[in-house]
């Protein structure tokens, strides 16, 4: 029905929006009216007392969609109210923009003081504001069967926490910089509100000490915080709380309520509650200002989808490089210096919670802090750009600089010791590089002239990984990844997980590599004193399955979980307990497992007088070749796209191909092939 002027209470001005004006007799009268009489205008639920609610309805909000939220606007302090009389209602534009239905609520206690300009929503005590604002919620929830989302800064962030907290139905806030005890804020704004809701002089109310100032709203009913867990009765699902840095309102407000509330802290500002909140403390604006409109809207938006939980919101707004959200968003950044041990266990956290930032493979400490040196074998003759780039970086000693540059954007370095299994090659001139498996698979047992193998366990290779040790601890200290550095040392399984005894690795079993480990891992501890993971619980097997061949450290899966759930804890002793949430381990799939096939590879062999080189792999659209005996190059080929070439013998020697693939994209691919000697 519609009101006139005299339906209309006296202490608001009603006429800008007018003829949009509805009065109801009461709030029950609103909720239990056909949805579709609430129309998009004012409407004023009365009630006694002349006590009312001004709600301002935009669009249509019975059209919202199954799975979207309908969100309600709670206003913060009207600076430029200058007595002026009510009501004021906010968040039109951002709705509009969202292109969302919405509704807006004028806080009622402004109507008890022209001056007054920040109220709380707590009306004066006695009069139960707080908990009619609470019905209005809930009966508009249940009527529409839509969740809603509470949407405030400020004043009217403190309002959002509040009726979040107290609604049963379903519901969600964005809130930014609030308030989390209304007595807590700037001393004359709190003056000024307790004169208006208590009726007394600012002489008394000047008086009173905080305890009795708690008192005298508490007895009337009125909540000034939200310092508190989540009640059980609860229908919150979802909160994204913005602070900015710069804000007193961090160590006022913010910091107060999320640890009285029970949220735990995470990595970069970030906290965590049980019931889908999270935290982001940034510099977004300066002081107290709102964050900027992009990142309201974009908060806004997201959470306008029920379905979308708080955490990708926050990560998306991190991810689009929005004022002083960092765009790794809350996952644990972790640098792998090791092999297949750390890379496997990796596979096994939680992608949502854990990221890769640096993986530092094939490369043992003795190598990494010996200084460059150059690869025993020519790179190119490594059938992929993994194995490639791997050699170069040994032999460029590149860890050291890895760690540096990266180390701002790691919160966690994961370290095993399977590099070093194989030893070092030592040069003419005294450089070390690591031996690893690419390196046998082209040279089998047998090193270059001039370079020595120092193998694993051996007294001057031990000595060397002692020295390296502290290289590798003066480099974690300078970076500040000590403490964030954890050994991932599992004994080497003995049996399978279907009870077989595992394969030895060239030529160690299981008994021997772990004797030949021990002494290493203890020197680490000595020296960098850093945790070591899987040294406990049950005896490792080895997978079966394992996508990369039955060995001593290719676990099963119970093995890795085991290990992943060592590496959650660790994290979470370092950074605290909302680091990660849940779990943060599961079992990935088969296609993540899977090795990569199809690598362009170049064999050669004889035939005859001639030789035959076949490339097979790729998506190579043409490609070139040159034939070398020794490091004569004494044969060559124009782009083609026949796979099989024969060239001339050109007499005894070493002979090796290196070739060039052109991609579709228009890239040069470097691949080599093994060596063929012929006498």
């Amino acid at each position: 029905m519609t009101g006139q002027h005299g339906d209309l209470p006296t202490d608001g001005d009603y006429g800008r929006y007018q003829p949009h004006v509805r009065t109801w007799p009461s709030l029950e009268a609103f909720l239990e009216a056909p949805v579709e009489t609430w129309v998009a205008g004012v409407h004023v639920l009365l009630g006694g007392d002349d006590d009312h609610l001004d709600l301002f309805v935009g669009g249509r909000p019975w059209m919202v969609r199954a799975g979207k939220c309908l969100p309600v606007f709670f206003s913060g302090a009207v600076s430029t109210r200058g007595g002026a009389p009510g009501p004021f209602f906010s968040g039109k534009n951002l709705a509009r923009e969202a292109g969302t239905p919405f509704l807006a609520l004028s806080d009622p206690t402004l109507r008890l003081d022209p001056d007054l300009d920040l109220g709380w929503y707590t009306g004066a005590p006695g009069r139960r504001t707080q908990e009619k604002v609470t019905r209005l919620l809930d009966g508009v929830a249940s009527r529409l069967g839509r969740e809603l989302l509470l949407v405030g800064g400020s004043g009217g962030g403190f309002a959002c926490l509040d009726q979040s907290a107290r609604m049963r139905e379903p519901v969600s806030a964005l809130v930014w910089n609030p308030q989390t005890d209304l007595l807590d804020y700037s001393a004359p704004p709190v003056l000024q509100y307790l004169v208006s809701v208590t009726g007394t002089s600012a002489d008394v109310a000047g008086g009173w000490t905080r305890e009795q100032r708690s008192a005298v709203l508490t007895a009337g009913g009125v909540g000034h915080s939200v310092r508190r867990p989540l009640p059980q009765s609860s229908g919150r699902r979802r909160l994204l709380y913005l602070q900015n840095a710069t804000d007193d309102h961090l160590a006022e407000h913010a910091e107060p309520y999320l640890r009285a509330a029970g949220w735990a802290e995470g990595l970069r500002g970030r906290w965590y509650d049980e019931g889908g909140g999270i935290a982001l403390v940034a510099p977004m604006s300066e002081g107290h200002l709102p964050p900027p409109r992009d990142v309201l809207l974009t908060a806004f938006t997201e959470l306008l989808d029920a379905r979308t939980r708080t955490r990708t919101v926050a990560d998306r707004l991190g991810r689009s490089g929005l004022p002083g959200l960092d765009p790794s968003g809350s996952r644990v950044r972790v640098l792998i210096a090791g092999s297949c041990v750390s890379r496997d266990t990796f596979a096994f956290l939680d992608p949502m919670e854990f990221a890769l930032s640096e993986y530092v493979a094939r490369q043992s400490l003795v190598s990494a802090f010996a200084g460059p040196s150059e690869p025993v074998i020519d790179s190119a003759v490594l059938p992929s750009r993994f194995q490639q780039r791997v050699l170069l970086a040994d032999a460029a000693a590149s860890l050291p600089e890895v760690v540096t540059q990266a180390a701002d954007s790691v919160d966690l370095v994961l370290w095993d010791l399977v590099d070093e299994r194989l030893g070092v090659h030592r040069h003419v001139d005294g450089g070390l590089t690591t031996d690893s498996v690419e390196i046998r698979s082209i040279l089998g047992e047998t090193v270059p002239d001039g370079v020595q193998r120092l193998p694993f366990g051996s007294p001057e290779h031990l000595s060397l990984f002692r020295e390296s040790l502290e290289g590798w601890r003066e480099l974690l200290e300078r970076t500040g990844l000590l403490d964030r550095t954890v050994l991932l040392a599992p004994l080497w399984a003995m049996t399978t997980d279907e009870g077989e005894v595992v394969p030895e690795s060239f030529g160690a079993g299981a008994d021997e590599g772990n004797a030949l480990t021990e002494p290493y891992i203890e020197a680490a501890v000595r020296v960098l004193g850093v945790p070591v993971l899987g040294r406990t619980g049950p005896d490792p097997h080895a997978g079966t399955t394992h996508q990369w061949g039955p060995a001593p450290f290719h676990y099963d899966d119970d093995t890795y979980l085991r290990l992943s759930d060592e590496v959650v804890a660790a994290v979470r002793k370092a950074h605290g307990s909302g680091a990660v949430s849940g779990r943060g381990v599961r079992v990935p799939s088969a296609a993540e497992r899977a090795p990569r096939r199809g690598a362009p590879t170049v064999s050669l062999s004889r035939r005859g007088d001639r030789l035959a080189v076949v490339l097979t792999g790729g998506q190579a659209k043409a490609w070139s070749l040159q034939l070398y005996r020794g490091d004569e190059r004494v044969a060559a080929t124009s782009w083609q796209k026949d796979r099989l070439a024969e060239l001339p013998l050109a007499g005894p020697g070493v002979y090796r191909v290196r070739a060039h693939l052109l991609t579709d994209s228009g890239e040069r691919l470097p691949v080599a092939s093994p060596t063929l000697r012929v006498s």
